[in-house]
């Protein structure tokens, strides 16, 4: 069994509860965007909005989802992916190399 003393235990407890905090600080905006997204417009916009959805709705979604837009937008995007991200390497492997040699 390996022995803790007290110092280490407490270190271990702060860190933890910091950890935890950290965590709850960098999910709280994104909460918050989800809740102003399926809150109503008017709700939204006065600022009414924190962790929860005020007025429910989900008319921007569908309004998402009706159009053709999503499917353009995704397409795009995927694109992005398939012709940036090797060009990316490959440009990144490049310099490194170059600057690997002296």
């Amino acid at each position: 069994m390996l022995h803790r003393t007290k110092g280490e235990k407490v270190f271990n407890v702060f860190n933890h509860v910091f950890m935890v905090v950290i965590c709850l600080l960098c999910l709280l905006p994104l909460v918050n965007v989800l809740a102003v997204s399926f809150s109503s417009m008017e709700a939204a916009s006065t600022g009414k909005v924190t962790l929860l959805p005020v007025g429910f709705n989900t008319t921007a979604y569908q309004h998402i989802l009706k159009q053709d837009l999503f499917l353009q937008t995704f397409f795009n995007s995927f694109k992005r992916v398939l012709v940036g991200v090797p060009l990316n390497m490959l440009l990144t492997l490049m310099s490194a190399y170059a600057l690997s040699k002296s």
